[in-house]
């Protein structure tokens, strides 16, 4: 398991941004609001998977985060999704490798926290 600065931080924006863009709910402060979503990271895992032959370095990386998403129905005093082990992966290269678009570390981070913000809110607002 690997701790990255500012993740919760950016998780809850990412998820927040992508309720308004998607418009369908307007968000309140939670005291006000009649859902209430919650998320717990689990875990934030960094895997090398690609290595160089020569070199050793390595060349392309997987990203997984493993949250817990609850969404409370307030009005009617119930859980209306708790779901554990959610998870989400994500793959870059690094720079070290040629042919395919390179990203850093955080560019990726970025990315994922994004994708999983949009996996939340399809979680909330569709069902799946």
């Amino acid at each position: 398991m690997t701790s990255y600065y500012g993740l919760e931080t950016s998780l809850t924006q990412d998820t927040i941004q992508q309720l308004q863009v998607d418009g369908r709910i307007p968000l309140a402060d939670a005291e006000k609001a009649d859902l209430v979503i919650q998320l717990k990271i689990q875990q934030f895992l960094i895997t090398p998977i690609f290595f160089d032959p020569k070199t050793n370095n390595v060349l392309q990386y997987q990203l997984t985060l493993t949250y817990d998403l609850t969404v409370l129905d307030k009005r009617e005093n119930k859980t209306f999704i708790e779901d554990k082990g959610r998870q989400h992966s994500i793959y870059y290269y690094t720079p070290q490798y040629t042919g395919a678009i390179n990203q850093n570390q955080d560019q990726a981070t970025a990315q994922m926290m994004q994708e999983t913000g949009q996996l939340i809110v399809q979680r909330v607002l569709e069902g799946f």
